[in-house]
């Protein structure tokens, strides 16, 4: 498993995100990565592509502001500022709450 300097998971490095499907309702679909290139050949359906997707699309952006949290809560003193923290939590949130495209 790759994980990138803060030890976040991270996809290998022939996979390029965003990820996105080729597929329509009712047919199976294919999960490729940002140059086209094949991440899953097949998946049993859109809404499991979307979930796998959106999922991937997120994922390191979330983990990264979980483990800044957890800088935040472990310090002896002041010196980390959660007002940034909390704002790209906040605007993280919002983006996740919007329809995969």
């Amino acid at each position: 498993m790759k994980r990138n300097e803060n030890g976040v998971v991270v996809p290998g490095e022939y996979v390029k995100l965003p990820l996105r499907h080729l597929g329509a309702k009712g047919a199976p679909a294919e999960v490729v990565d940002a140059m086209g290139v094949t991440v899953t050949p097949v998946v049993y359906g859109i809404d499991t592509a979307d979930f796998i997707i959106h999922a991937a699309n997120h994922h390191e952006r979330f983990a990264e502001i979980v483990r800044r949290f957890s800088e935040w809560h472990d310090q002896d003193d002041d010196t980390i500022d959660i007002l940034p923290i909390v704002t790209d939590a906040a605007t993280l949130w919002k983006e996740y709450q919007e329809e995969p495209k």
